[in-house]
Formats: C-alpha cells, structure tokens, sequence
C-alpha cells in the first residue's frame, strides 16, 4: 500500500480536508509546524510539502528511496528543483490559488485606494488624520499576470506558432461566470487579442492556434472581415468604419 505524507495534522483533519481518503493510501502526517519528520520517510512515496514553509522541507529528500512524487501547494517551484532526487515527479499547483489571490488583490486595491494601511498605522497612537480616497467602482484597472492564456501563449510563441498575441487564435474553456458578463470584444482587448472563442467548463484552459485571419493595416489585429472590403481591402470592418467617419466630417 502507497504511503503519502499530507500537511495535516492527523488522519480526523485529512478526511475533513480532503472529504475522505481514498482507499488504499496509507498516510502520515507532517506540517513543519515544529514537528519532527515522520518515523515513515524509508517508505513515503508520494510528498505533499507543507504550505509555505520554503525548501527546508525537502532537504532530506535524498533518504526517502521509495519517493515517487513530490506535489507543491505553490504555483513556483523553482526553489525546489535542486532538492528533488533523479527519477523523482515534481507536481507544482498552478491554479490552485487563483480564486483567492484574485479577492486578495481586490481586497488590496480598496484598502490602498481607502488609505486603510495609513489608517492603520495611526490608530496606535490614536492620531485621526482624515483623507479622501479613491473608489475603485468605475476605474480602469491594469493586471498583470500570467494566468492560463499567458501560459499559452508563451508556449506558442516558443514553439514559433506565433510572433505576437496579435496573431493567437485563443480558445479559453473558463470555469468563470465573469467572461459571460464582459463582451468578447472587451477581453480581446483586455488580453491583446484578435481572435478569442470562449467555453464554459467545469476546469479552466486556453489552447493557441495562428489565426488565419488578415492583419488590419490600421489596427493591427487579425480580423476575419479584413480583405473583404474593395474600398479598404487593407482594413477590418470596424477601422473601415472610423475611417469612413473621419473621411466623411472632413
């Protein structure tokens, strides 16, 4: 029978935590709260590292012979790497943490626009230093990350797919109800792209296809109306449009 290391405390809060054991898995329990390892590290085969608690929990790696896998609750890695014996799976968490450190930096957005941290720091001294702040309803907001359709894209720019995100045929199976609120036209523009098919599904991912699409000449994104046109063949749609607009009130 397998055994796994899980960061728990013991066997009550894993089958809460992870609604059940699945049969035919032994456990052991380790939390790096101060614990000592478990007296099982001949025979652990599959590692979960505690959360958070940095590469000291896999330096003893080299005296676990029967490890098979080692499952981070992180999206990074890379510290680990040095750590992990030949022959040895390294399972990261990408997407794991998505839903919490997006409230997280909702949560951080206010709090800075409200000047809630300076606010903070004066209530020790009992000091009240009143300040208009900023809502952050009706402001535009730039993220920056690299979520699953920077993901993608960065693959197919390495395998020379594309040159650009101009030139991605994106499709995005989203596990949101969000991107049905928001136009598709808003999130090409959000993501820089031309051509985005969106799905529901119960797990998020994108895949990365070259669009076969013409470049607009005016707005550089790869349009299926580009090229259709004989006044503007050069154009998509949209551009034609604004030209025309433009020509017209001159």
């Amino acid at each position: 029978m397998p055994l796994a290391w899980v960061p728990y405390a013991d066997r009550a809060e894993a089958e809460r935590r992870l609604n059940g054991i699945p049969a035919g898995l032994e456990l052991d329990f380790y939390r790096a709260d101060g614990d000592e390892l478990p007296g099982s590290i001949d025979e652990v085969a599959f590692y979960v590292l505690p959360y958070m608690k940095g590469p000291a929990v896999l330096e003893r790696a080299a005296d676990m012979p029967k490890l098979q896998v080692v499952q981070t609750l992180t999206a990074g890695y890379e510290e680990f790497l040095p750590l992990v014996p030949p022959g040895v799976t390294l399972c990261n968490a990408a997407g794991l943490h998505d839903t919490s450190t997006a409230e997280l930096a909702v949560a951080l957005a206010l709090a800075s626009g409200r000047h809630l941290d300076e606010f903070a720091r004066n209530q020790p001294s009992g000091t009240w230093r009143f300040a208009f702040g900023r809502a952050l309803a009706d402001q535009r907001v730039l993220i920056i990350g690299y979520g699953h359709i920077g993901q993608a894209i960065e693959h197919a720019r390495q395998e020379k797919l594309i040159g650009n995100t101009l030139e991605a045929r994106v499709i995005l199976n989203s596990d949101s109800d969000v991107t049905d609120r928001i136009p598709k036209e808003e999130l090409e523009e959000f993501f820089i792209l031309s051509d985005l098919t969106i799905h529901r599904a119960d797990e998020p991912s994108a895949s990365v296809t070259k669009t076969p699409y013409k470049k607009c000449a005016r707005c550089w994104r790869h349009r299926p109306t580009v090229g259709t046109s004989k006044t503007h063949p050069d154009l998509c749609d949209r551009c034609e449009s604004v030209v025309a607009a433009m020509t017209k009130s001159k």
